[in-house]
């Protein structure tokens, strides 16, 4: 399934290849930036992000909860039994482990190289690490067709498999994860030690050899100065609290990760909701006037900046993100949401990309953001979830 995000005039939409109108390959695309007129080298790259990278399916498909809940991830970590860690292994070995990973996994695509937008969107999706080594000896990444599944090979571990969907689905997520791991392991032999507990490059993580996580945007608990007491019960539980971009990195924007390495789908789900019904609260308090101020305020910082690094770009995101849900922001959530992806990328105060992050913003949103006046939303004191 081909997937683009088409622009029409002066908005952008995620949409399949067969629902495309005829004349999105019959003409040339137009883009105006209403705030900033001139013309840069780095209009390429944007249109590039915008007309021809294939999003991933979590962009597109169901996303249960998606008010709360971005995304949902399973990832199974697996190294070969006769091979040495990739820390260890020559260069040999380490195209010896792609060579047999990539037969047992035929059918994939292999992604060796990939423009800058592309590997923007992968990264934001968590779909491959922000530092994994393309163009290296021996590594790989493979991927589905529909951009659901992902394998990492030689990285930290020999595979890392992972499987990234919509909204609150983490049980959708382990299966598909799931199957990929059953299917590499017909034909793969696993590192196990004598009581069948998978072994890693790094200790620590051997044992189940798998993770899950759900990404949430809780800026009802961020503005009322509770989610950290809400993690810190978290974890206390044995759950791992993590930023937008995983490990060693820290919430930003009230995007946060919740994840596990011991707990079962279902009862990282239960956590989870947990979350949401807290959030659910902290979203009333909002009302009062706040969340329309900060979301103007995000709205002309997008609009004035020479450049936004990440944490000030999903600081700004997370409340449009809001007020898509509350109808001051005429643009979906899950436009949001791939954009977010995409604006995770670079060198938090690299100015080269603190500057395309800026200009990627203004092209994406266009500045033409529809507000509702706040007595009629915002005075109803109602927010709309879904069931």
């Amino acid at each position: 399934m081909n997937i683009l995000i088409y622009l029409e005039g002066e908005s952008a939409r995620i949409m399949r290849v067969e629902q495309m109108p005829s004349q999105a390959f019959s003409r040339p695309l137009k883009v105006r930036m209403a705030v900033r007129q001139e013309r840069t080298d780095f209009d390429s790259w944007v249109e590039a992000a915008l007309r021809s990278t294939q999003p991933p399916d979590w962009l597109v498909g169901d996303a249960p909860y998606h008010e709360f809940v971005v995304s949902s991830r399973a990832r199974i970590m697996r190294n070969l039994r006769d091979l040495p860690f990739p820390h260890l292994a020559s260069a040999g070995e380490l195209e010896e482990v792609r060579r047999r990973v990539e037969a047992a996994a035929s059918g994939l695509m292999a992604l060796d190289s990939m423009s800058l937008p592309e590997r923007a969107l992968l990264v934001g999706s968590r779909l491959v690490a922000p530092d994994f080594p393309f163009g290296q000896r021996g590594r790989t990444l493979l991927m589905d067709r529909s951009r659901t599944v992902s394998v990492m090979v030689n990285e930290e571990d020999h595979l890392r498999i992972q499987a990234v969907t919509g909204g609150l689905s983490l049980e959708t997520a382990w299966t598909a994860v799931a199957v990929m791991e059953s299917r590499l392991a017909s034909s793969l032999s696993w590192k196990t030690d004598e009581g069948g507990a998978y072994l890693a490059s790094s200790p620590p993580n051997s044992g189940a050899g798998y993770r899950l996580s759900v990404l949430l945007h809780l800026p009802g608990l961020a503005a009322s100065g509770t989610a950290e007491a809400e993690a810190l019960l978290l974890e206390s539980e044995g759950l791992e609290i993590r930023g937008v971009l995983g490990e060693r990195t820290r919430a930003v924007g009230a995007y946060v990760q919740v994840g596990t390495t011991r707990r079962t789908a279902g009862e990282l789900t239960e956590a989870v909701r947990h979350l949401m019904n807290k959030e659910r609260q902290a979203r009333i308090q909002l009302l009062d006037g706040r969340a329309d101020r900060a979301i103007s305020t995000a709205i002309s910082t997008v609009g004035s900046s020479d450049g936004l690094n990440v944490a000030a770009a999903v600081r700004c995101l997370s409340w449009l993100r809001l007020g898509s849900l509350l109808g001051m922001v005429a643009r979906p959530q899950r436009d949001l949401d791939a954009l977010m992806a995409l604006i995770c990328f670079g060198e938090a105060d690299e100015p080269t990309a603190n500057l395309r992050r800026a200009h990627l913003m203004r092209r994406f949103l266009d500045m033409k953001l529809d507000w509702i006046p706040t007595e009629t939303k915002m005075g109803s004191k109602s927010i709309r979830y879904s069931d």
